[in-house]
């Protein structure tokens, strides 16, 4: 996308990335959650919640948000577990087929396996292959993103807890980033970091209404 977003800056038409970034890029600012903060969060987390296998299921190495969730994930894990854990990375991506393909294939070569941490919002495919197992009680789970689905299985206790990335405010904080920036002048720091939030089902009524 690098090009495309270049192309529009070329011609004096500003871009700011919302959720994914695109640093290599010519944009103006980026607003996401910190995706090293969100891997850091969910790593500790997991830290505490198990002892044994994690896995780390993401769309692509190659795209930075997903890269730096990784990064993050494993530096957490690696301080705050006292014992060392083996961590499986597979790419899922996008593809809701590929998810269920790779959760089976972790169920099947990783019989230790105690958590695994979603990084992107392909969640669907991965709860219905652990229900589908019988292990949902044995193997703790961090999603990322909040829709109905993702609570419907956070409902049933699938999914343990899911890091909220407030869409929302950052298309509130992009567009008031352009506006400022096309209206008075003002550039925007390279970066909007947002905070991560964790989401769980005691407060989940907080973040996502169901009426």
């Amino acid at each position: 996308f690098n090009h495309l977003i270049n192309n529009f800056t070329q011609r004096g038409i500003p871009v700011v990335a919302v959720s994914t970034d695109a640093p290599k890029s010519k944009r103006l600012t980026t607003v996401c959650v910190n995706p090293r903060k969100n891997g850091e969060l969910a790593g500790e987390l997991m830290a505490n919640w198990v002892k044994g296998e994690v896995a780390i299921l993401i769309g692509s190495q190659e795209i930075d948000d997903h890269y730096q969730k990784v990064i993050g994930s494993r530096a957490a894990l690696a301080q705050f577990q006292s014992s060392s854990q083996r961590v499986a990375v597979l790419e899922n991506q996008e593809s809701e087929n590929r998810a269920e393909e790779n959760t089976r294939n972790l169920l099947k070569n990783y019989p230790g396996l105690s958590g695994i941490y979603i990084a992107t919002a392909n969640s669907v495919g991965v709860c219905r292959t652990l229900e589908e197992s019988g292990r949902v009680q044995e193997i703790k789970v961090i999603a990322t993103d909040l829709f109905p689905e993702v609570v419907h299985y956070l409902k049933k206790g699938v999914i343990n807890a899911t890091i909220f990335q407030n869409p929302y405010r950052q298309g509130f904080e992009a567009t008031m980033s352009l506006f400022q920036f096309l209206m008075e002048g003002i550039v925007p720091p390279a970066y909007l970091y947002l905070e991560p939030v964790i989401v769980m089902r005691s407060n989940l009524e907080f973040y996502f209404s169901t009426h």
